[in-house]
């Protein structure tokens, strides 16, 4: 079977992008300093970003990947002067969007352990951080929403940014609440099932 993937291989050009020549073959640098090893991260990063918001004409740079909340002791090591937003949502709202994604689990149940273990993760991360060492904004979607001008003056003056819009983001109140609607009452009984106490943590009431 081996000789046959091989022959399959060749026979398809695969092979030659499934190895590497030695002369591409770079040996490892060991850092005994981590600070010199973070600074290096931190340009390395800083650099790839500029450069893409310099195409777009921007001055300043923002990465909004939700899973680096898990990782906020680190990337505060490596941007101690960022600022980061955290948005949160009402879980039952989260559990119930990521069904309905195509790379999302594909029932509501399998979605709750997903978020149970994200969940989970960010409190016991949260209580090893002092988040007023850092500018750290904390916001539910849903007072966004209702309240967007109070809380985007809150969000530029800790960015220390000019409170400048051409226009209002538009983020509409039912749009954050559709699964309220859309879900039935068996349905958000087992969410509060699996999820009442992140729902309660994350500031919401069953």
């Amino acid at each position: 079977k081996a000789q046959q993937l091989k022959h399959k291989l060749l026979s398809t050009n695969l092979l030659p992008a499934l190895t590497w020549s030695p002369t591409l073959l770079k040996e490892g640098k060991y850092f005994s300093d981590r600070q010199k090893l973070i600074t290096l991260a931190a340009d390395f990063v800083n650099d790839l970003l500029m450069h893409a918001a310099r195409m777009h004409g921007k001055t300043i740079w923002a990465e909004k990947t939700p899973q680096h909340l898990l990782h906020l002791d680190f990337i505060w090591e490596l941007f101690p002067d960022s600022v980061f937003l955290h948005i949160k949502r009402d879980p039952r709202g989260v559990a119930y969007s990521l069904k309905q994604q195509r790379w999302g689990p594909d029932n509501l149940r399998e979605a709750c352990l997903l978020l149970r273990n994200v969940y989970q993760r960010w409190f016991d991360l949260k209580k090893t951080l002092d988040l007023n060492r850092y500018r750290y904004f904390e916001v539910k979607l849903e007072d966004l929403a209702d309240s967007p001008k109070t809380t985007l003056e809150a969000i530029i003056s800790l960015c220390q940014l000019e409170f400048r819009f051409n226009a209002w983001p538009e983020i509409i109140p039912d749009k954050v609440n559709y699964w309220q609607r859309k879900m039935e009452s068996e349905e958000i009984e087992l969410v509060n099932g699996l999820l009442a106490p992140y729902i309660e943590r994350m500031g919401y009431s069953i």
